[in-house]
């Protein structure tokens, strides 16, 4: 369900998803249509909805990349109308790759970074959880 403008804050979580392309394209679109409700103007849903799919991706692709079995994946984000802004957390239990960047490759979390106010990624023996904020 979109959030509604000037309501108080609204969430929208997919919660175990598997950590699969299919998976993640749907997410890419359900978000989009999420966020079409929000204050955010549509460069900056774009922008969010870029930011969000490569953190999923990178679930997707290296989360589980050592295990036989794809894992899964949990998107929450919270969006307040009173204050413009918008959390979104990009969360899995898998175990962290460094990124190795090419010139075609590895350049997700620069993306992310650049796609958002701010941008924090988490890993322990738990998974990974990336954390980024935007306003309007």
């Amino acid at each position: 369900m979109p959030p509604a403008h000037g309501a108080g804050p609204i969430e929208w979580v997919i919660s175990d998803a598997p950590a699969d392309p299919s998976h993640a394209s749907a997410i890419r679109r359900a978000l989009a249509e999420w966020l079409s409700a929000t204050a955010f103007t549509e460069q900056t849903r774009h922008d969010i909805t870029l930011a969000v799919y490569e953190a999923v991706a990178n679930a997707v692709e290296h989360a589980y990349r050592d295990r036989s079995v794809a894992g899964t994946m949990t998107v929450h984000a919270a969006y307040s109308a009173t204050q413009g802004a918008l959390q979104v957390s990009v969360s899995d239990h898998g175990t962290w790759q460094q990124p190795t960047p090419t010139p075609l490759r590895g350049n997700g979390i620069p993306l992310m970074t650049a796609l958002s106010n701010d941008t924090s990624i988490d890993h322990t023996h738990r998974g990974t959880s990336v954390l980024m904020n935007s306003s309007v």
